[in-house]
């Protein structure tokens, strides 16, 4: 999903002591107010962590699995597009794969054009004939709640279009890194436009999910996009950012699966990992 890795994130990791060692270092008698108007409203610099990543280990054809008890509980999934071109999907779900999040469409950070992903249709229908779970995602360029509501309905027309019963949710999927016609949008301005495309995706019947990594996702103002969950991008041996919650990790966008040529973004379903109540 994305194409290279985000400067500010490299940098904040650059640093040490992560994000909090990157907004904090140069604290005067304003660091704290600094440091809590950079994280955004909704962002707990003291998040206790939700999951205990000493259970995560590396498998032999390195994956990632979350594993409680001696038992694995996370699921394994996969996110595509057009870019895989044609997918052997029965090859995908005997390589061990459980879900996957196919791109439905995309708005073009230039021109702003929508269009649907040129395998969406194929991608969607044998994924599900061959028996994984599945969501979808759009990767937004929206500059207006207008604009958003429009990538959503969009979503839903063609969701509906292909009679799709989903597992896994809809996603809203903007980022910041790509530039182009979003530049300059502020943190308030970004909040409405994912509140906007989430919004409506729920209000027909879907479940909403916002996706990023750390610097996108300083983009919002979280606490108002607490309902929705979140699906966390970092290729890291584990997640070392931990300023706010995520039931899904993309932990890299270099995986091998049978029946995919090439490189291919992995993902963890964390959901069964959560401890009661969270």
């Amino acid at each position: 999903m994305r194409i290279a890795a985000v400067v500010l994130l490299l940098v904040v990791f650059a640093v040490g002591g992560g994000i909090a060692g990157f907004l904090a270092s140069d604290q005067g008698a304003s660091g704290e107010h600094r440091f809590t108007e950079s994280l955004g409203e909704g962002v707990d610099a003291q998040i206790e962590p939700i999951y205990d990543w000493g259970n995560l280990r590396m498998t032999e054809d390195g994956r990632r699995v979350y594993e409680m008890n001696g038992e694995v509980v996370s699921r394994q999934g996969i996110d595509v597009s057009a870019h895989q071109e044609h997918i052997d999907w029965s090859a995908v779900v005997d390589d061990g794969i459980d879900f996957a999040m196919i791109r439905l469409g995309y708005r073009s950070v230039d021109e702003g054009n929508v269009a649907l992903d040129d395998y969406y249709a194929y991608n969607l229908e044998q994924a599900q004939a061959s028996g994984l779970d599945v969501g979808v995602y759009f990767f937004s360029a929206a500059v207006t709640v207008e604009e958003a509501v429009e990538e959503a309905q969009f979503c839903i027309e063609n969701l509906q279009a292909q009679d799709a019963h989903l597992q896994y949710p809809v996603v809203f999927d903007l980022e910041m890194s790509y530039g182009g016609r979003v530049e300059g949008l502020t943190r308030d301005e970004l909040t409405a436009i994912a509140q906007a495309f989430c919004t409506t995706v729920e209000e027909a019947g879907y479940q909403a999910m916002v996706y990023g990594n750390a610097s996108d996702m300083l983009c919002f103002n979280l606490g108002d996009l607490s309902a929705y969950p979140r699906w966390h991008a970092e290729y890291t041996p584990s997640p070392a950012y931990a300023y706010y919650d995520f039931v899904m990790w993309q932990y890299t966008d270099s995986g091998q699966v049978a029946g995919i040529v090439g490189n291919v973004d992995l993902d963890l379903d964390l959901s069964a990992a959560r401890p009661e109540g969270r």
